[in-house]
């Protein structure tokens, strides 16, 4: 009983261990296609695929050009209203017990994320219209 769980046990762990070894196979599947008048289709490989996507048209930069174009008036007021507000807290006299006060570093980022807005929508609008001009 004990030397057939050996053998079963042995026949268990070397099976998949062979079975795993597929370079032997593989190479003996080419050798009786290959005896059996087999040939590749062709010896050299396929031309590679050149995917452009379609430029989009006129409409659609059109249509992008007038929403970035609102978009920038919206940030040019919203850049305005921040820089009115960061004045106001500037021109505050300083607080008598030497605390610096928040509202002074939040318009300042406000002020600067509103010009970074205003700048990245601006190079949008210029490359838009360079598209425009040369899809006419």
């Amino acid at each position: 009983m004990r030397s057939r769980l050996v053998c079963l046990v042995a026949l268990l762990t070397i099976a998949p261990a062979m079975a795993s070894d597929n370079s032997s196979s593989s190479l003996e599947v080419i050798a009786l296609l290959e005896n059996a008048g087999s040939v590749p289709i062709s010896d050299t490989p396929p031309p590679p695929i050149n995917i452009r996507p379609r430029p989009p048209s006129l409409q659609v930069l059109q249509a992008q050009l007038a929403a970035d174009q609102a978009l920038i008036l919206n940030e040019t007021q919203a850049l305005y209203q921040a820089q009115l507000q960061l004045d106001f807290w500037l021109a505050q006299p300083p607080d008598p017990s030497g605390l610096s006060d928040p509202n002074v570093p939040q318009w300042q980022r406000a002020v600067a994320s509103t010009q970074n807005t205003l700048n990245t929508v601006q190079a949008q609008i210029n490359r838009l219209t360079a598209q425009i001009a040369a899809a006419r």
